[in-house]
């Protein structure tokens, strides 16, 4: 009886670990949908969970304790939520969100966890180089690194996006960065990234483009960033403040300020000089 007993457990035991050998890429698409809200996604995914790869769609990510939208807990590759890829340009902008250019691939090394090495590689196109992830001492370990990405239409995160039409390059770089977890404060984390947004433009604009911009994000805590103009015919400035809101006030040159006024009508409310644009998250 303990014998048959025994070769059950075996046989679950075998069972359990070809299926976790075998799981689906899928599986990281379900993962990641949870964990971000349906912000970002996996389209195309293909491979297993353990090496694979697949196309970043990045959303509009839902409110703690909104509905999901019907059929969000199928996995982006169903039929319903699949990003159609290949009849456009990449980095066009879809219903179902912003395809981000190039093919992401991964593979995972759960047994490096072990010994604090890379656990996570990653590749993309625009990358300087392999982006390879340590956990290490309850902290995840990022290590400085580049980022070039053509222009991006993102038309497909609804409004007030597909309104306006905007779209830009981006260029995007990172010190190493440390991100230790603490139970009921968020996270204990140090680095900074800059983000550079070249050439921005908006469909509704008859100024093309509009400008170029720099997001600045210093990891905290507290966490700090700003946003400002590198050069253009609309000025940009936005920061941080003490709550999480944020005022992006938004000034154009003088000699463009009629031609832009439909766009700024849309961005927000004119405040004497200036059009204000709050976001409340």
């Amino acid at each position: 009886m303990l014998s048959w007993i025994a070769f059950g457990v075996a046989l679950l035991l075998t069972a359990g670990i070809a299926a976790g050998l075998h799981a689906p890429a899928t599986w990281l698409d379900q993962w990641l949908r949870e964990a971000s809200r349906n912000g970002v996604r996996l389209a195309d995914a293909r491979g297993s969970l353990w090496e694979g790869e697949a196309r970043l769609v990045l959303r509009v990510a839902q409110r703690a304790g909104a509905d999901a939208p019907k059929g969000a807990a199928e996995s982006a590759n169903s039929a319903n939520d699949r990003v159609k890829i290949g009849a456009k340009a990449e980095g066009i902008s879809t219903q179902g969100g912003v395809v981000v250019p190039g093919v992401l691939q991964w593979r995972l090394r759960p047994l490096a966890l072990l010994v604090g090495a890379p656990a996570v590689e990653l590749r993309i196109d625009g990358l300087d180089r392999p982006l390879l992830l340590t956990w290490r001492n309850q902290t995840l370990i990022v290590p400085g690194g580049k980022l070039l990405l053509p222009r991006m239409e993102f038309s497909g995160l609804g409004a007030p996006w597909n309104t306006l039409g905007p779209s830009a390059a981006f260029d995007v770089s990172w010190s190493e960065m440390l991100i230790a977890p603490q139970p009921g404060s968020g996270a204990a984390s140090s680095g900074e990234l800059r983000l550079k947004l070249r050439d921005v433009a908006a469909n509704i604009s008859p100024v093309q483009p509009l400008g170029s911009y720099e997001w600045h994000l210093q990891l905290g805590p507290p966490l700090r960033w700003q946003l400002s103009t590198l050069e253009g015919s609309l000025n940009l400035q936005a920061q941080s403040g003490p709550d999480r809101s944020i005022r992006i006030e938004a000034r154009p040159q003088a000699q463009v300020e009629p031609r832009l006024r439909p766009l700024l009508s849309l961005m927000g409310s004119r405040e004497g000089d200036v059009t204000v644009m709050r976001i409340i998250p």
